[in-house]
């Protein structure tokens, strides 16, 4: 738990005004009314008596983010007193109360920014929606114009201006490592007259069911709430309650159509949507005690989506209505970071063929070390998102494309594949990074230090690609003479070695048929061209496909919400789900390798695509059928059917490394021709990332919609993952231990029922004595006789 901060015998600001009574700290740090029968708290069916009631516990601005966190952590809510500007919050008191005037809701010949109720029928002048269906209340002239005019005020230019007071959001970028403009259109401005029906027992997320539960509460008082003016009340730390009533909702509605939901939520919101109207009869119920407070203009509280939270009736003694404004602000920064990588894919096409493979990867780790140390300094966190995002869009399209431009064919797939190990190196990185952080770090370290460490893999590759020479496929194009010189140097032979004087001939051969095809071209038609030559436009068909079903196997949905997936088979508890996750990037890195050192160049790529796809829909499909049929029960012990979901779940991650992993980035970074590889390695890698995307943002709702525990995700996965074994069955060629250069023919032969035929067997030497001289071809002495896969 947090220290007290507050050593103090009355919270901290509290306005004498409208107080009745004198407050003492308790042992928990909470503060309670020494004589609570002079207070007149009224719920909604009855007066609140004094053993229900507990004072919240206010925070100083001047309270280490460190002590708040712990504090927001422990006890669902976050209570800042003085954060914001008074005389800013009163200028949107006075603003509102003269905005409302044609309403007749204020007592003609006060100041508006006092708030003094005319004293009418109270309920004329409830906000619109389900409380006015509650009471029957039938529309005339005055009430008409107040709903009116109430929700017009939420467009107004003084509202605004108060939703975008710097304070606040500073604080909240702060507060939480958030993006600083994350605040949702969802806002509510609302004044309650005194003795009005108020804010029944409820809890945020049952009303944004539409996102995930990572949204957090700002309410902020507009104008000084006295202790019976009916400020919002806490349950004490019932951030459990709403969560598990989250929990038997998604339950409730696993087994029903997307229809029925939806009826479903929509009558219970029609019926009032929240826990309880009784807030007398649910705080006894709950056993735990309402929590209240005296507010003034400049005061924030902060609460979690699962916090329970409710109001009394304003029974304020000057008569003043309660004005308040609830604001959520969400972190939005995955699909951010997603649209970056997106972007970065397609600027990576144009910038491999303008500056070169090697000076587009240092350009990529420049400014991924950039977007990491704005993430580390929370200085526009979006802005750093979307910078690190679209220099790993470049690096992940260019690396494979340097690679398998550098690599002897022979060894080309370990050497591509080398590419995914490091990936899934780096993701395991992060896993146990991750846990170490939650079991030894706190406060702001627990994310400064993890995003920070980002940038070593930059600082890498940077200092990497100084020392590292051009592509000899890229120079080709440029300076053939400083070509020969590197791939020279990069065979470790001389210059005139026949298998270098070979590959060399190789290359440009194909560089000039190319440039024959390509002469009458811009490069702003070579994207036409791409998919109107039948041989490129397979090729280009083949690279985004392939990237496309890579994710839908669902190995990212493991990725990102191992912990999620891990807790639905059994294992619960942040650190057990962290720690299992570690396991889970440990399988994966030692798979991989095992794949790229022994496998890769001997298996082939074909093989390895249709038995990985294969095994991974199985295992998929036993997890959701012990899920679906033997779900684990919460407070026991696994049984042998979970183990060996769990075992299935490490299963699916090693296999992937066996396959749809590392293969299909060697197989796109290997099929393109020369002139289109920068272009069709662009496609591949933003078909990557979007799918990537997509599935990021679609498995939570699939696991909290597609059945209980969300069984269905795990069948839907399992469904692709069989479906991309027909496809590549009919559609994707072998070529293993064929060279770059001998793509194009493979790639132009007929096809029949959608099958390629290998009709007869490449030889070398076809594409040698295309290239070479007679003296040359005499003296080639490296022939290789390959075989596609039938």
């Amino acid at each position: 738990m947090a220290p007290a901060i507050c050593a103090i015998s009355q919270p901290s600001g509290l306005a004498a005004k409208g107080s009745h009574t004198t407050l003492k700290e308790d042992q928990y740090g909470h503060y309670f009314p020494l004589s609570p029968d002079a207070l007149k708290l009224e719920s909604n069916f009855g007066p609140m008596v004094s053993e229900q009631i507990g004072y919240l516990q206010p925070t100083t601005v001047d309270t280490p983010i460190e002590v708040m966190q712990e504090r927001f952590l422990r006890d669902g809510y976050l209570f800042v007193k003085g954060l914001l500007p008074r005389n800013e919050v009163l200028e949107c008191r006075e603003a509102y109360f003269q905005h409302m005037a044609p309403s007749a809701l204020l007592y003609p010949g006060t100041k508006p920014v006092d708030g003094i109720y005319c004293g009418a029928d109270s309920r004329k002048y409830l906000p619109p929606g389900n409380l006015r269906r509650l009471f029957g209340l039938q529309g005339d002239a005055e009430s008409d114009k107040y709903v009116e005019l109430m929700i017009s005020a939420h467009e107004s230019d003084f509202y605004l201006k108060l939703c975008n007071i710097p304070e606040l959001r500073e604080f909240v970028r702060k507060f939480t490592g958030w993006p600083k403009e994350t605040m949702l259109q969802r806002t509510m401005l609302r004044a309650f007259t005194p003795d009005s029906e108020l804010t029944p027992v409820h809890f945020d997320q049952m009303y944004l069911r539409a996102g995930p539960p990572t949204s957090l509460t700002a309410w902020v008082p507009i104008g000084d709430i006295s202790l019976e003016g009916g400020g919002l009340m806490y349950l004490d730390r019932s951030s459990d309650i709403g969560q598990r009533t989250e929990e038997q909702f998604a339950r409730n509605a696993s087994n029903l159509t997307d229809e029925e939901r939806v009826s479903a939520f929509n009558k219970n919101m029609n019926d009032g949507g929240f826990l309880s109207r009784d807030t007398v009869k649910y705080g006894k119920e709950s056993q735990r005690k309402w929590l209240i407070t005296e507010y003034e203009a400049g005061d924030v509280i902060f609460h979690n989506p699962f916090m329970v939270h409710a109001s009394c009736k304003n029974m304020d003694p000057d008569n003043r209505i309660r004005l308040a404004t609830d604001l959520r602000f969400v972190d939005s920064d995955k699909p951010y970071d997603k649209a970056g990588a997106f972007a970065g894919a397609l600027i990576a096409m144009w910038l491999a063929n303008r500056i070169g493979r090697r000076w587009s990867l240092i350009f990529s780790s420049v400014v991924v070390i950039i977007g990491v140390a704005l993430q580390a300094g929370a200085s526009g966190y979006i802005e750093a998102l979307l910078v690190a995002g679209i220099s790993i869009g470049i690096a992940s399209t260019v690396c494979p494309l340097y690679i398998s431009e550098n690599a002897p064919r022979g060894i080309r797939g370990l050497l591509t594949g080398l590419y995914q190990l490091t990936l899934v190196s780096g993701l395991t990185i992060a896993f146990w990074v991750n846990y170490a952080s939650e079991r030894r770090l706190t406060g702001k370290k627990q994310f400064i230090i993890p995003l920070a460490l980002q940038a070593v893999p930059g600082v890498i590759l940077f200092v990497g690609m100084l020392l590292a020479d051009e592509s000899p496929r890229y120079l080709a194009q440029q300076d053939p003479a400083a070509a020969l010189q590197v791939l020279a140097k990069l065979r470790g032979l001389p210059v005139t070695h026949e298998y270098v004087v070979e590959e060399m001939a190789n290359i440009t051969f194909q560089l000039e048929e190319e440039r024959e095809i390509f002469a009458t071209s811009s490069r702003f038609t070579i994207l036409k061209e791409a998919f109107c030559i039948k041989s490129y436009r397979r090729r280009s068909i083949l690279c985004i496909t392939l990237m496309m079903w890579s994710n839908l196997t669902g190995t990212n949905s493991m990725t990102y919400y191992s912990p999620s997936i891990f807790a639905s088979i059994g294992l619960s508890g942040a650190s057990v789900g962290l720690f299992a996750t570690g396991i889970y990037g440990i399988v994966k890195v030692i798979c991989c390798t095992v794949f790229i050192i022994f496998v890769v160049d001997s298996l082939g790529r074909r093989r390895s695509l249709l038995w990985t796809g294969i095994a991974q829909g199985t295992t998929l499909f036993y997890v959701g059928f012990y899920i679906r049929f033997n779900p684990p029960t919460e407070g026991q012990s696994l049984t042998a059917s979970a183990y060996i979901a769990l075992v299935a779940i490490y299963i699916f991650a090693g296999v992937y490394q066996f396959g749809w992993g590392p293969v299909v980035w060697s197989y796109c970074a290997e099929i393109p021709s020369a002139r289109l590889r920068p272009l069709n390695m662009g496609m591949a890698t933003a078909s990557q990332w979007l799918f990537n995307f997509v599935v990021a943002k679609a498995t939570p709702s699939m696991l909290a919609t597609l059945g209980s525990n969300g069984y269905g995700t795990f069948f839907v996965y399992g469904c692709f993952c069989f479906t991309m074994v027909i496809y590549t069955w009919f559609f994707v060629p072998e070529t293993k231990g064929l060279s770059l250069e001998f793509m194009d023919e493979l790639f132009e032969r007929d096809t029949v029922r959608g099958k390629f035929i290998p009709s007869r067997v490449f030889h070398a030497t076809d594409m040698v004595s295309k290239g070479l001289d007679d003296k040359a071809k005499r003296s080639v002495d490296h022939i290789e006789t390959v075989a596609p896969y039938r």
